[in-house]
């Protein structure tokens, strides 16, 4: 068995796909898949059931600005940077949030 949170995206969606492909058969068997993958029974379920979506990482917060925002704030302080206005961390946290609050 592989060690937690180690599973490859490869093989997850390999899995999955084996899985639709024998359900249409009528012949899918979860377990035994899991077992043929070495990926844990649990993970399939979830994937499978919706609960957690694409392999991206999925733990913490969810992110207030857009990935599109946090390259405009990012080219922002990049532009005040190369300007000679370099910003320390309570500087970028202070322009993320008026960003943040504007949008």
């Amino acid at each position: 068995m592989k060690e937690n949170n180690t599973t490859s995206g490869i093989a997850l969606k390999s899995a999955l796909d084996e899985y639709t492909r024998k359900a249409k058969e009528g012949t899918a068997n979860l377990r035994m898949i899991a077992r043929a993958w070495d990926i844990p029974k649990s993970t399939l379920q979830r994937r499978l059931k919706g609960a957690v979506l694409g392999t991206g990482h999925c733990s913490g917060r969810k992110p207030l600005l857009s990935e599109a925002a946090e390259k405009e704030v990012a080219n922002v302080i990049e532009l005040l940077a190369s300007r000679g206005f370099p910003l320390g961390m309570k500087e970028v946290r202070d322009i993320a949030y008026q960003y943040s609050c504007s949008c």
